[in-house]
């Protein structure tokens, strides 16, 4: 992430605290959190651009109006080409707009590079699957009725202001989509007006309303998709049962024959005793391993970062990025480590160097990084740190 700089602590300040205290258990208000990182997030003017040249796709665009989804043809045409598309109409979208619509564009990582990389940060942090979406709505207007989601949600406002009802976090209910009425919901939890910059946490299942409110309003919204210890456990027993190798094609009869009752008790016996065996711990690291692979978007260089990366000085600063660095072994003078899953062996004092360092994502030269050989060879070394993604570029000295 050399363009876009951005930690989970800027996303949720005082993640630990988060952890220990907000993370699925209720609502929380973050106000100013991304104030600094505006320039990360959407616009009026940047999804304008989007429409100009028609790079929306037309099955991640909706236009809601009284909470009630308008049908695509209204803000849709086809061009005629060698085939025929349909695309996003921006003169209908404009049109719809201006007579109340909410405009909200999903899978927005298609189109935007910082919305990838948020996306990519959640899915590293919590190894679930994320999604990001963008609601522009017109002053005055509510996009949608009381309603909970069946995803965690992170709101940041980008633009302008909205007014938001949040309601108490039903943990005993099946924390599903849902739609209410205010009669059904009592007095909210919380009621709050997001101004750019504020950060809003709500937990799958949390009842909340938005409204705009004398101007436009932009919001980004990040999805943390809920996963449960049934898909956890369940994973865990499919790589056991993995392990012990292919036997055979299982006829699942309406009467099983005495030999297959005797192979499933076989089986379900050599899986509880390798369950019983297993180190908990080493079990979810190296399930969280796959899914981060899995889940987490890909978010490749862009060619401005290579060029900068290429033309820096020996006085560039280089972030150290969180959790970048896993110690696989260690000798005397050396470490095997694992760098964004490659595995590298590196001298024991840069690896002690970046593992302190991704504690607070420290801001160090290459001088520090890899003291006592020559500023070249050290240089060389944190650009190579810097295209496995151990490092980030920093803002150079003056």
């Amino acid at each position: 992430m050399m363009a876009t700089q951005l930690s989970i602590e800027d996303l949720l300040p005082d993640f630990p605290r988060f952890l220990a205290e907000v993370f699925d258990q209720g609502p929380a208000l973050y106000p100013g959190a991304m104030t600094r990182r505006l320039n990360l997030l959407p616009t009026a003017d940047s999804i304008d651009a989007l429409l100009d040249i028609a790079a929306l796709p037309v099955d991640s665009v909706r236009l809601t109006r009284a909470g009630r989804g308008m049908p695509k043809h209204s803000y849709t045409r086809l061009t005629q080409g060698e085939r025929v598309v349909s695309v996003v109409d921006s003169g209908k979208v404009m049109q719809l707009f201006k007579s109340g619509a909410t405009l909200t564009v999903n899978d927005l990582h298609r189109v935007s590079a910082p919305a990838r990389r948020m996306m990519r940060l959640l899915s590293e942090t919590f190894a679930c699957r994320s999604e990001a979406a963008v609601f522009v709505t017109p002053s005055g207007k509510a996009g949608f009725a009381p309603h909970a989601d069946e995803l965690g949600v992170i709101v940041i406002q980008s633009e302008g202001t909205k007014d938001w009802r949040v309601w108490q976090t039903d943990h005993a209910g099946p924390r599903k989509d849902a739609t209410f009425e205010d009669s059904e919901l009592g007095d909210p939890l919380l009621e709050v007006t997001l101004e750019p910059g504020d950060v809003l946490y709500l937990p799958h299942g949390t009842p909340h309303a938005a409204a705009a409110t004398h101007e436009q309003s932009v919001h980004i919204s990040l999805g943390l998709r809920p996963r449960g210890w049934d898909e956890i456990v369940g994973a865990i027993v499919s790589r056991s049962m993995a392990a012990q190798g292919q036997r055979g094609f299982p006829a699942l009869i309406a009467e099983p024959t005495p030999s297959m009752l005797n192979d499933l008790a076989s089986i379900l016996h050599d899986v509880a005793a390798q369950l019983a065996a297993t180190d908990p711990a080493a079990a979810l690291a190296s399930l969280r391993d796959d899914l981060v692979t899995s889940l987490a978007p890909v978010v490749p260089d862009s060619l401005s970062d290579m060029r900068r990366l290429d033309s820096c000085s020996t006085n560039q600063l280089f972030h150290v990025e969180t959790s970048a660095v896993e110690v696989i072994e260690e000798t005397d003078d050396r470490c095997r480590v694992r760098v964004k899953g490659i595995t590298v062996t590196l001298p024991k004092a840069i690896a002690s160097t970046l593992s302190a360092g991704a504690q607070d994502r420290a801001v160090l030269t290459c001088r520090q990084i890899y003291p006592d050989v020559p500023v070249g060879r050290a240089m060389s070394m944190a650009k190579q740190l810097t295209r496995l993604g151990a490092l980030s570029l920093a803002t150079a000295k003056g």
